[in-house]
């Protein structure tokens, strides 16, 4: 069980009103819900900047959720680990003497998953069949999430996405850029190009990361409208972007004033 994290904290409710509104209010961000593999329950994220609660509702009358909060134990209900190998992770809580609430199931997508007692908690663990899916950490969501960050010039979330010794390349320049000088490239278009964005988008998942082509398109600084094709290929662990290498048509660039 080398790889282990906190994923998040889960939440028993028959409600997912009030959250939604808490995320509303606090401006965090809602996934989901989707239904449990047996269909008895239906699970929603709350991401925020350094945490995630798991919201869960049960859909049936007869599901262990449900039981839960009958006996009045809803509300705050276990702490859920992410790992590496959750069949290993599971044999050495019981090794340590942790009764198993749960056995390793299957969970929502694609994960597997099982609960152990721990003092008066509830502990969780998790692993995921490619990457974090669920929130954001498979490398397909990151590059979504990253790019979509780039166009809003949101550089906290890129230093999020971003791993801190990230190294990224612009061949059509020739320039290579650490983390400070990667968000402050993407302030600098957003405050040159009207209309930035990314249209067009192609993503694949590779064995170290991902590949993704898309256009990029706005209106450069000389007041023209521009489309231009580029290729980003991309190094991602543990949902953070390591390296990332940008393909763009140098002279298409030129022709718009963007070199």
């Amino acid at each position: 069980m080398a790889h282990h994290r906190l994923h998040h904290v889960g939440i028993l409710t028959e409600d997912f009103a009030p959250f939604r509104r808490l995320a509303d209010t606090l401006d965090f961000t809602v996934r989901g819900p989707e239904r449990t593999a047996d269909g008895s329950a239906e699970v929603a994220l709350v991401e925020m900047p350094g945490g995630r609660l798991e919201l869960v509702r049960p859909l049936t009358e007869d599901s262990a959720v449900a039981e839960i909060i009958r006996e009045g134990r809803g509300g705050v209900h276990h702490l859920a680990f992410e790992v590496d190998d959750v069949d290993r992770g599971s044999a050495l809580l019981d090794e340590a003497g942790f009764a198993t609430m749960v056995p390793v199931d299957d969970g929502v997508r694609g994960s597997r998953m099982g609960f152990h007692l721990v003092a008066d908690a509830a502990v969780e663990t998790i692993q995921w069949a490619s990457g974090d899916v669920w929130s954001g950490t498979s490398a397909t969501a990151v590059a979504d999430r990253l790019f979509a960050a780039i166009e809003a010039a949101d550089v906290a979330t890129m230093r999020e996405l971003y791993r801190s010794d990230v190294v990224v390349r612009n061949h059509a320049t020739g320039s290579t850029a650490g983390l400070e000088d990667a968000c402050a490239g993407a302030v600098k278009i957003a405050e040159q190009i009207s209309d930035f964005r990314y249209e067009e988008v192609v993503c694949q998942a590779t064995d170290s990361g991902f590949v993704r082509r898309h256009e990029v398109r706005g209106t450069s600084p000389t007041g023209s409208a521009f489309s231009v094709s580029a290729c980003c290929v991309a190094t991602v662990r543990d949902g953070r972007v390591v390296e990332l290498d940008e393909y763009v048509d140098s002279s298409a660039l030129a022709t718009v004033g963007l070199t």
